[in-house]
């Protein structure tokens, strides 16, 4: 890079970057309540968790080895409506306190943070200092290199620092092509409050400070800061800078060329003078910055579950909590595209229920090798992951497939074929489809449709009663 530097082909744009601790500031701070059942050898825990199947596993083993091992015998977790969480009440101690406090407690014990406390205590945003130079091509305006240090500071406690330090790594890229790159990333230990998976989960530390340098460089270059973006813009079908091509395709071009011709930023220079000219002492701009952030884990493992009670009532249990980002309504009105109708209850915050598939896990989804996945994968139980925690980022995809799939396999195969056997409630009915192929929704097969019991059939068998 210095060489290329000094012989006026590159030109670098330095730079020193921070970013602060910051805290999720949920709507409701942590919370737990709970009470031993001596009668029944049973703990109960009342949670606000975005992870409820994380912490009663743990629990588990927190108290088989302890010297109350011999006098539980099971743990009940009761996962509460979550009033918020960003990231800041998945995997956060905060709960393992009210499991201690319960155990020696005599009566049932109720912990809640006030929000002074949750802001002294609470999983906070990883804080960033990153050292980066970019390389730009003077003549073409082509990204060259990326040369990024970035120390991660995790706080007292490990929490998901490692991962957060891998994906900041990962995500600086942003929505460029950068065809030399030397990124390091450390998570270190430190005497700050705990820092978690908070919302972004360290890309939008590393994302911002790119969108800097990117800023930067047009400024410098005396480029339109759009221009040089489409210029650099990641193409499907690329190789990122971990080497891999993402599999899905990307739009990136066809963002920045709309926003090229907004007349936001078409009419941003006029707009500046007449501005200034009417404010003295004030000074007036437009930026631009464009990310991208990939959503999920890699390790995705929604269960949903769809039913009919005997009376025709149509309910639903999900594995994610309600966490302020409406996922049970949402999954609720997703079943009226596939049986017409939405689910009249939705439970949410399930985990017990899906040990009757009988599913196990053996090493993690992250580092298990391939020979291993294919290995376990002849065992029709073996699953790479059985639970995962709630996040905004998984319910809007993951979790919408996984309940389209009950509901589409409940129509397909489990909808009441004789007239009667669903009681007198309001069922869905569907008729055999001897030679034809069987719809994937209710409005495309004309053999199903809405009755209810307690009166006459429809003339219209596409129309609900």
């Amino acid at each position: 890079m210095e060489r290329e530097s000094a012989a006026g082909n590159w030109h670098l744009v330095r730079g020193q970057y921070e970013t602060q601790i910051i805290d999720p500031m949920m709507m409701e701070p942590e919370a737990a309540n709970g009470w031993l059942d001596s009668a029944r050898s049973t703990l109960h825990l009342v949670l606000t968790s975005q992870s409820p199947q994380d912490f009663q596993e743990m629990a588990a083993h927190m108290v088989a080895e302890s010297d109350f091992a011999a006098d539980i015998k099971n743990i009940v977790v009761h996962s509460a409506v979550v009033g918020g969480g960003f990231g800041g009440k998945d995997h956060s101690i905060f709960p393992y306190y009210g499991l201690v406090a319960a155990l020696f407690g005599t009566a049932p014990v109720r912990l809640a943070n006030n929000r002074f406390e949750q802001f002294q205590a609470g999983l906070k945003r990883h804080p960033f200092r990153m050292q980066n130079t970019l390389a730009v091509d003077r003549k073409s305006g082509k990204f060259q290199a990326l040369v990024a240090e970035m120390q991660v500071d995790g706080g007292g406690r490990q929490n998901f620092s490692p991962a957060i330090a891998m994906v900041g790594a990962s995500a600086i890229q942003g929505v460029y092509y950068l065809p030399r790159n030397d990124i390091i990333s450390v998570a270190n230990q430190s005497m700050n409050v705990d820092s978690g998976s908070m919302r972004g989960f360290g890309t939008l530390q590393t994302m911002t400070a790119m969108e800097m340098m990117v800023n930067q460089a047009a400024e410098e270059l005396g480029m339109d800061p759009i221009e040089l973006r489409l210029r650099n813009a990641f193409e499907t079908g690329w190789r990122n800078t971990q080497g891999a091509v993402p599999m899905v395709g990307v739009r990136y071009r066809e963002m920045l060329e709309r926003a090229r011709q907004h007349p936001i930023w078409q009419e941003r220079a006029e707009r500046k003078k007449i501005f200034e000219s009417k404010n003295p002492g004030y000074l007036f701009g437009t930026g631009y910055a464009i990310a991208t952030k990939d959503y999920g884990t890699g390790a995705a493992a929604p269960s949903s579950a769809v039913q009919f009670d005997p009376e025709g009532r149509l309910s639903l249990a999900v594995e994610f909590m309600e966490m302020g980002t409406g996922i049970g309504t949402s999954q609720s009105l997703l079943l009226e595209s596939v049986l017409g109708r939405a689910a009249e209850h939705c439970e949410v915050g399930v985990v017990d229920a899906w040990r009757g598939l009988q599913q196990f896990q053996t090493e993690s989804p992250y580092t298990m090798s391939q020979e291993h996945q294919d290995q376990m994968s002849t065992n029709p139980l073996w699953t790479p992951v059985i639970g995962m925690a709630s996040a905004a980022s998984m319910s809007a995809y993951f979790q919408s497939h996984v309940t389209l799939q009950a509901a589409q396999i409940l129509f397909q195969q489990g909808c009441c074929r004789r007239p009667g056997a669903c009681g007198s409630g309001t069922t869905l009915i569907r008729r055999s489809c001897s030679g034809r192929t069987a719809s994937s929704n209710w409005r495309d097969c004309r053999c199903c449709r809405w009755h209810d019991w307690r009166r006459k059939p429809t003339a219209t068998a596409m129309s609900p009663a």
